[in-house]
């Protein structure tokens, strides 16, 4: 039971960690976008 729990809370951060990530690279990406329209 405890394994398991402690199993959950590190997927769920790092899914979060994941999703933060994808978040960061997606901003970059859309500045990189608008950096070479306005270049």
């Amino acid at each position: 039971m405890f394994p398991l729990l402690v199993c959950d809370i590190i997927t769920q951060k790092s899914t979060l960690r994941v999703k933060y990530a994808l978040y960061i690279l997606h901003i970059e990406s859309v500045f990189l976008l608008f950096a070479t329209l306005l270049a």
